[in-house]
């Protein structure tokens, strides 16, 4: 028995299963590492452009407070002990979503500018542009409906507001001003352009006389702060001046003491059903999905079917493999197809050698068996396969045919074949 002979799978379709096993796992990897799904440059916290809020997140995780970014059921998830951030929000999200989320401490920041994705780069903008005034109103309506919304074209006066309005945010939670004080040492802010809003019904926090960029309501809901300029939070301007710094002492204004965060990404599109079965055929769980469902694919071919080649069955007995060659050939000769049977023997030998030496398939019957003494030559076999064949033929033209004499040429061609095959000298059957 050769190894072709005995391969379960051709050398072909091996390299195939092989290469498409080392990809999947490569695919699988890159998205489990790399990706997370939310190739974007608009305004959330994922987008790392000049409008998004990554570095806002970057700025969380590194004070060490507890952040969720949420993409289902916010408001469900929000407690006493949680401050719900609401970073512009899109207004034809908020329609989609049945309202504005609100929670019992929600931080609504209201949106000032859009952007144009680049298109070589699309988590980059090429663009930017002011939203109309009236659309921002329209955000803010939801809870301050007599609210105005206005750009200040020149440098605001920021205005010291109260202790007093503190205690109304925090009643009996501080001790001291320290934390107010803070606030109003940082409390100029650097804007280019600041947005600002124009209400009775909310207490300034950090405000100017054109207007508050900082404040809070008391609602049925709870708490709701608003700050009316994003720019304190956007990528581009976190990091200029005492930004970062106002921003972080206004979340520890908000926060309940040791409390954690929610950013709610509903707002901008960010959606995912808390189904296990949408689940799986989401990025990157589709990888291992279609892991599972290819390998369930190949149990069931290896199971109903064969696949790849057959496997050779265990080699039976000398004795009774002879016994059945002796018996087989009782029942032709008997039959009278003794002769028909040697007289095709020669083209049967000769397409097993071809096949099994890979010889050229454009080669017509005589280049073959040109072909094939060729080989035999190098391979030092006794006799041509052309002088075999010409025996044969001569002994089955005679009208009276020596049984014997044309079972010993039979004999003769058989052993060129395991010559062939096997090398001189070798006479094992095949």
């Amino acid at each position: 028995m050769t190894l072709q002979d005995s391969a379960n799978f051709s050398p072909r379709t091996l390299a195939l299963l092989i290469f498409a096993g080392v990809f999947a796992f490569a695919g699988a990897a890159f998205f489990s590492i790399f990706d997370d799904g939310s190739q974007t440059s608009g305004t959330n916290s994922f987008s790392k452009s000049a409008i998004g809020h990554a570095a806002f997140l970057e700025l969380l995780r590194g004070q060490n407070i507890p952040v969720i970014v949420s993409r289902s059921n916010s408001v469900t998830k929000a407690n006493d002990s949680t401050l719900l951030i609401v970073a512009e929000p899109l207004q034809r999200e908020i329609t989609k979503g049945g309202g504005l989320p609100l929670a019992e401490r929600t931080l609504l920041v209201l949106p000032k500018r859009y952007g144009f994705p680049a298109l070589n780069r699309p988590s980059w903008v090429q663009g930017v542009g002011l939203l109309p005034v009236e659309s921002v109103e329209r955000i803010l309506s939801a809870f301050l409906p007599n609210a105005t919304v206005s750009r200040v074209e020149s440098e605001p006066k920021w205005k010291n507001t109260s202790l007093a309005d503190l205690h109304k945010i925090r009643p009996g939670q501080l001790d001291n001003d320290l934390l107010w004080a803070a606030i109003r040492s940082r409390g100029v802010p650097a804007i280019d352009r600041p947005q600002l809003i124009a209400s009775e019904d909310l207490i300034p926090i950090v405000a100017s006389g054109d207007g508050i960029l900082v404040g809070g309501v008391k609602l049925d809901s709870g708490w709701v702060f608003v700050i009316s300029d994003p720019d304190i939070l956007a990528n581009h301007g976190i990091g200029k001046e005492n930004n970062a710094a106002l921003l972080f002492d206004l979340l520890s204004l908000f926060r309940p003491a040791d409390g954690s965060i929610i950013i709610d990404e509903t707002v901008h599109g960010f959606r995912s059903n808390p189904n296990l079965w949408r689940q799986v055929f989401e990025v990157p769980f589709i990888v291992p999905t279609l892991l599972a469902l290819v390998a369930f694919a190949i149990l069931l071919c290896a199971a109903t079917g064969r696949f790849g080649s057959p496997i050779s069955p265990a080699r039976q007995s000398r004795e009774s493999e002879m016994g059945l060659i002796e018996n087989a050939a009782d029942l032709l000769q008997e039959a009278g197809h003794g002769t028909a049977i040697v007289r095709r023997y020669p083209t049967v030998a000769l397409r097993t050698v071809a096949q099994r030496l890979h010889a050229p398939r454009r080669l017509n019957e005589t280049e073959l068996i040109a072909w094939i003494d060729r080989v035999g030559t190098t391979r030092n076999v006794r006799r041509s396969y052309r002088t075999l064949q010409d025996e044969i033929e001569k002994a089955m033209s005679h009208h009276s045919i020596d049984d014997e004499r044309v079972l010993r040429m039979a004999q003769n061609l058989h052993q060129w074949k395991q010559e062939m095959l096997d090398g001189p000298g070798r006479n094992s059957g095949n």
